[in-house]
């Protein structure tokens, strides 16, 4: 017989899961890989829209793949900081680089008369 004592402390052990899972590092969950990725699209003028969601990064790590439909990319940290720039479409020497724990956005470069570019890089 099931009693509701029992209920309570399953439910209980099921919340203290998903905060457990909720809260581990990207990296973690996806067995050591974690993805970063932009977007930039052509605005009048100079007001291109840029989108990259931060990605924290918990230890150093390695760009293993770069891919998207750009004409180069840069990196920057949480604080702004250009801590890396390429100037070809998905640039085949970020593979390699290392980004220090922390805080990073990338976004793509538009191609001449592209009106939206973007980019993925995987990390491991």
């Amino acid at each position: 017989m099931v009693t509701r004592k029992k209920i309570n402390l399953g439910l209980k052990l099921v919340f203290i899961v998903l905060l457990f899972v909720a809260f581990m590092p990207a990296h973690t969950l996806l067995g050591g890989q974690v993805t970063i990725s932009g977007q930039q699209t052509r605005g009048r003028g100079s007001n291109a829209k840029l989108y990259s969601k931060p990605v924290k990064l918990s230890k150093n790590s390695k760009i293993v793949a770069v891919s998207g439909n750009n004409q180069g990319f840069w990196i920057t940290s949480s604080r702004g900081v250009i801590v890396a720039k390429y100037w070809t479409q998905n640039d085949k020497r970020a593979i390699g680089v290392t980004l220090k724990k922390g805080t990073y956005y990338i976004y793509p470069n538009l191609k001449r008369g592209q009106n939206k570019a973007n980019v993925t890089i995987r990390l491991q």
